[in-house]
């Protein structure tokens, strides 16, 4: 009885052994994915992202009186200083689009010159001539706003903000021009003057046909 005892519990043990390793090793039966975790890389991880918006820098430099360039510090916190010049070069570390370069003076008028721009994968390069030299002692501002519409735009149509530049002249303030006199009064008054001969003319006609009576 002891010995069928022992070969029955064997063969339990068996049938349980070999249970497990079939299921253990059947082809149709998958091990779950562990969790993702947080370090885990997304599942957009392949889709190229948005560049970044790179800030704007602006390089102004004035044409010297030797015909050199020196650049203008605009971040000393206080507006430069410049010799008196008619020639300014703009130039930014990336191309922008729909944009405009003018210069104002102190009464916020567009000073006339004679632009040339040169736009490239790299930048832009602005040329400004003006017809003659800037005033000694004047301050003005180099001024990039939109074209057309609200801003100025990246190579990525994104906006750009607008761009103020000050700076001042150096040298005794130039005085402006005396206004011109007004030929117009002139002729006024001549005329004015003329009225008041006319009577002494017509006394001496009145006089001079008497005196030529019988």
């Amino acid at each position: 009885m002891g010995a069928l005892r022992a070969r029955s519990k064997i063969r339990r043990w068996g049938s349980s052994a070999l249970l497990v390793l079939l299921l253990t090793s059947c082809p149709g039966r998958r091990r779950l994915p562990n969790p993702i975790d947080a370090g885990a890389p997304s599942l957009d991880a392949g889709i190229a992202a948005e560049p970044p918006v790179a800030p704007l820098v602006l390089t102004v430099r004035q044409e010297l009186a030797d015909g050199g360039m020196a650049s203008l510090d605009f971040d000393a916190g206080h507006p430069p200083e410049l010799d008196p010049t008619r020639h300014l070069q703009l130039s930014t570390n990336l191309p922008i689009h729909n944009y405009r370069v003018r210069v104002f003076d102190e009464a916020d008028r567009s000073i006339a010159s004679d632009d040339l721009a040169q736009d490239s994968a790299a930048g832009l390069d602005y040329q400004i001539h003006f017809s003659e030299n800037l005033k000694t002692g004047h301050r003005y501002v180099l001024v990039i706003d939109a074209q057309t519409g609200d801003s100025v735009l990246d190579a990525h149509g994104r906006a750009l903000a607008d761009q103020r530049l000050e700076f001042q002249v150096l040298g005794p303030r130039e005085k402006p021009p005396p206004p011109k006199k007004n030929s117009a009064k002139r002729k006024r008054k001549r005329h004015s003057v003329n009225l008041q001969e006319v009577p002494l003319l017509l006394a001496l006609e009145s006089f001079e046909d008497a005196w030529a009576r019988p």
